[in-house]
């Protein structure tokens, strides 16, 4: 992800808040609370632009993955925000004690630090309900991650994990935070808007927008396997392809460009269709289950998740910058594959980063392609120098690490190589083969190999074994060693 901000300057005080009926004596953070799974969200928040804060209630299901009983689940807040009140399912109060922390690992990050008290022990592999009210101000956190402008505002409003403007489960420290992201859970939002403002989820929309007492109400559903709920709120304008499934939120003073990024859109699955084929019937993304850009405000940063693009206006507006949805259109042709293999991020990030270069060759020039290829070898190597696993590890193995982010630059340049050694024709047939043969079913790294023989009539033993099972292709970018000479070598 890539995004920055600005915000008013809040003056911040420590303070703890006791809620409930029982009074609590204010505790030292505990240090080593297990944190549970969170298996559904159920969320339901209403966004006051004037005051630049929202009052939001929330039903979290959880499990107890841990080997003992959990008495006290940790929760974490946006630092502004209080929780107001918890219970449970049955709707008995919950005890809880609040206060702003600074993150144990990350003290320039502060959050709201909250635990709450069951009122019996969570046992092992069983599972309990959160309601939670919570409300307050959003502000966005600069100091730590530029990219966080999460705000709300007249002029537009931001609500997604990296600022927890909604109770997320988790120790106050930057691991703890980043653990969130291992939960895999549905979820519903309910949005209450002013009038026209135009609330988007990165899911599902569920139904029409209703009025309520004079305000707009948006309602989505996450998919299992989610990890994380983005709202975006705007006087967007909304562009609709039907029948491919294809929509483009936009700021109303840039209509033109929403046209614009809907056509880049259309000629990109186009051109990816006359080269690989119709998209496969399953997989992450399909084509079926459309693709969205959302436009963001300048300065904010764009950034991408599974199905849906946010924008800045900058790049929303100029047309050199289409890469980023090329990117993303390419997400439609993956394939499946099992969860180890996925880590990698191979069959999907290396793949639609290169699909990107070859939409960037097919409408800006060869040129141009030749530049985006070399810039991902430039970033590869920028990106060993802060971590040498990337060096050191084959790409069959960057999941076990972690280390999928290669996948973006070195994986990319592996199907470069490949394309420049069997041709053309030959790497778009082997592409679609792959592709019609395990659209439905999942793929690993042998499958691929032996369909890449077989369509090429070629031995690429030597091929896989530098660029996937081993290392010696990184000492081939690292030293920059030119396109024909690799080549050569196979």
């Amino acid at each position: 992800m890539k995004s920055p901000w600005c915000w008013s300057i809040c003056l911040l005080a420590l303070f703890s808040h006791n809620g409930a009926a029982t009074t609590l004596p204010v505790p030292t953070m505990s240090p080593a609370i297990a944190a549970p799974v969170v298996e559904h969200y159920k969320l339901t928040f209403e966004i006051d632009v004037k005051h630049h804060s929202l009052t939001g209630q929330a039903e979290i299901s959880l499990r107890n993955i841990s080997d003992r009983p959990l008495s006290i689940i940790p929760v974490l807040l946006y630092r502004l925000m209080d929780l107001e009140a918890a219970s449970d399912a049955s709707g008995k109060s919950l005890s809880f004690t609040q206060r702003v922390v600074k993150f144990t690992d990350e003290p320039s990050w502060q959050a709201s630090a909250i635990e709450i008290i069951l009122r019996a022990p969570l046992a092992p592999s069983q599972t309990t309900t959160l309601r939670l009210k919570y409300a307050g101000p959003l502000f966005g956190y600069r100091e730590v991650m530029a990219y966080v402008k999460d705000t709300i505002s007249e002029d537009y409003s931001l609500l997604r994990a990296e600022s927890m403007p909604y109770p997320m489960i988790g120790e106050p420290s930057y691991q703890g935070w980043r653990s969130f992201y291992q939960n895999k859970f549905d979820y519903q939002v309910e949005a209450m808007v002013p009038p026209g403002f135009v609330a988007v989820c990165t899911a599902n929309q569920v139904g029409e927008p209703q009025i309520q007492a004079g305000k707009t109400i948006y309602r989505c559903a996450g998919p299992p396997e989610s990890n994380s709920i983005n709202v975006a709120i705007a006087k967007f304008r909304v562009l609709d392809d039907a029948e491919r499934k294809l929509r483009v939120y936009v700021l109303e003073a840039d209509l033109d460009s929403g046209n614009r990024i809907m056509n880049e859109m259309r000629r990109a699955l186009d051109f990816y269709t006359t080269c690989f084929g119709p998209p496969p019937k399953i997989g992450a993304m399909g084509v079926h289950n459309g693709l969205t850009v959302i436009e963001l405000p300048d300065g904010w940063g764009s950034y991408g998740l599974r199905g849906f693009i946010f924008q800045t206006a900058a790049a929303f507006k100029d047309p050199k910058d289409a890469g980023e949805l090329y990117h993303e259109v390419g997400h439609v042709w993956n394939v499946m594959v099992a969860d180890r293999i996925l880590r990698t991020r191979y069959f999907d990030e290396a793949f639609a980063s290169y699909f990107e270069a070859l939409a960037v060759r097919q409408f800006q020039g060869e040129q141009a392609y030749g530049a985006l290829l070399d810039s991902y070898r430039d970033i590869y190597v920028q990106r060993v120098n802060r971590d040498p696993l990337g060096k050191t590890t084959p790409i069959v193995d960057y999941g076990q690490h972690e280390i999928g982010v290669f996948s973006y630059t070195k994986g990319a340049w592996s199907l470069y190589v490949l394309h420049q050694l069997v041709g053309d024709d030959q790497f778009k047939n082997m592409i679609r083969t792959f592709l019609t043969e395990y659209g439905e079913k999942p793929a690993n790294f042998k499958d691929f190999q032996e369909v890449a023989e077989r369509v090429s009539k070629r031995n690429l033993t030597t091929f896989f074994a530098e660029w996937i099972y081993g290392v010696a292709s990184s000492e081939l970018l690292l030293d920059k060693v030119p396109l024909t000479e690799i080549v050569k070598r196979y």
